[in-house]
This record gives structure tokens, sequence and C-alpha cells, in this order.
């Protein structure tokens, strides 16, 4: 069982509509490649408050992981910081921004020279209201 420092209550707000539909039984956190031959254990993992609703996936397979480990979620998250509350005290949490260099590099490519630093200027903007 774990406990992380973000839930249905913040980033992870999608997951809470998603239940709904009966084909989504439940999020499912991502394996890297290297770990995916490491012995996995039944695993439930809350977010950080203490209602029972906070529950992000329940009776997964999955490695074991240790404080400060990343666990990443796919496809989930896109309407988290819009939603997300400081909900029984706990502060949205830090948002870092991934992006495929090969991706980066096309956009570059086709929006202009001065592109990459409004981008960088716009998610600095976005992180900033976030806190």
């Amino acid at each position: 069982m774990y406990y992380i420092n973000d839930g249905v209550f913040g980033t992870l707000f999608d997951w809470l509509s998603l239940r709904e539909i009966k084909d989504l039984k439940r999020a499912v956190p991502l394996v890297r490649k290297e770990r995916q031959h490491e012995r996995t254990f039944p695993t439930t993992i809350w977010g950080p408050t203490c209602d029972s609703t906070d529950i992000v996936c329940e009776d997964v397979e999955y490695p074991e992981h240790h404080i400060g480990d990343y666990i990443v979620f796919e496809n989930l998250g896109a309407y988290g910081m819009t939603f997300a509350t400081n909900f029984n005290g706990f502060p949205k949490p830090t948002v870092q921004v991934y992006i495929k260099e090969d991706m980066w590099n096309m956009l570059h490519s086709v929006a202009g020279v001065d592109w990459k630093q409004k981008t960088l200027t716009f998610f600095e903007s976005i992180l900033e209201k976030a806190h």
C-alpha cells in the first residue's frame, strides 16, 4: 500500500470521473521496461487526503517502490490542474513538464525562432499560477 503526494482531489481528478465508466476498472501505473521482470505485489495506491474517495488504484500488481520514486499514470491529468483543489490542506503538487526531444524540435521548427522562449515563458506562467 502506498500513499502518494497527489490524488483524485489533485491532478488525478480525471480518474475520479472516469471511474464511472464500466470498462475502466482502474488507473494502472506504468512500469519502466527495466523493471518489468521484477517481482510484483498486490498494490493499492492512495492519494494524500484522509478521504475514502481518494483511492488512485487498488489490487494492481506492481513492483516495490521507495520514497522519491516516480509513479506515472498514462492518459491522466489533462484537466487535473484545472480542477485540482487544496482539499484537506494538501497543496497542489509541483508540475514537471516532459516532452520528447524530437517533438520539441519539430514544434520549434514550425513555430519560428522565438517559439522556444515563448513556450518556456508560457510554462513558467502556468507553474506560477498553480502555486
